[in-house]
């Protein structure tokens, strides 16, 4: 008999230890791994920052062989936006400019950009043949995201 009710003892020891086993693991599961990464931002497969889906730049073609660079619903707490815009010229060489925008302090901005190149305060200006691309890297306190985006340049 003794025996007997050390065996049922060993038993309901055991099933007690499993159920403890198993609520654990699910609660453990059911857990982030990381702690804080309910405080980052999404980021994509790059594990660069998702720009909000309404982030948005479009350009205008001014008469001076210059376009307005139109930036709108820029993210909070961005600090600055590099620019790479690249195009081909009616001659078949691929140009480009770069920059960056440091004074990020609304959530919208423009930037009048020159498409030619300029030394010793002479300019040339560059016949764009079709197609500008256009490329933004938005850095802050969320990490940095990009943006692209392509423009017919003769339908502006």
């Amino acid at each position: 008999m003794k025996k007997y009710f050390k065996n049922q003892v060993v038993i309901v020891v055991l099933s007690v230890l499993a159920i403890f086993a198993v609520v654990l693991v699910f609660f453990l599961s059911r857990r982030p791994a990381d702690p804080t990464s309910q405080d980052q931002p999404a980021t994509n497969a790059d594990n660069q920052y998702q720009l909000p889906p309404d982030t948005d730049v479009v350009i205008e073609k001014l008469a001076n062989n210059s376009i307005n660079l139109l930036v709108s619903n820029i993210p909070e707490s961005t600090d600055s936006i590099e620019y790479e815009i690249t195009y081909n010229t009616k001659d078949g060489v691929t140009q480009g400019v770069i920059g960056t925008i440091t004074d990020v302090v609304a959530d919208n901005l423009k930037k009048e950009i020159f498409l030619g190149t300029c030394s010793s305060g002479s300019c040339v200006t560059h016949t764009v043949k079709d197609k500008i691309s256009v490329l933004l890297r938005f850095t802050g306190g969320y990490g940095s995201g990009v943006l692209e985006k392509e423009f017919d340049y003769n339908s502006l």
